[in-house]
């Protein structure tokens, strides 16, 4: 899941978005993987901070912008396999 907020101040935007993810094992079906060298559960976490400037155009239907952003992720593999770390 995840969740997302954001600001306008005349021409600029700002959002922040975090998201959190989380996959068993047990949920995982086809896949070719021994159960006993995995991990019981694989992790995420990112967040993201986007700025945007919108350039207003006089007499044009719609408003193009630029923007640009940064993230970050942190992710938990707590697998017993060396060769997935």
């Amino acid at each position: 899941g995840g969740a997302a907020f954001g600001y306008k101040m005349d021409d600029i935007r700002v959002d922040v978005e975090g998201l959190y993810s989380q996959l068993n094992k047990n949920d995982v079906s086809g896949a070719a993987f021994t159960p006993t060298t995995v991990a019981d559960s694989v992790t995420a976490f990112s967040g993201l901070v986007n700025v945007y400037y919108d350039i207003a155009i006089e007499d044009m239907p719609i408003t193009p912008y630029v923007g640009v952003g940064v993230g970050a992720a942190y992710i938990s593999n707590p697998s017993k396999a060396d060769a997935v770390k």
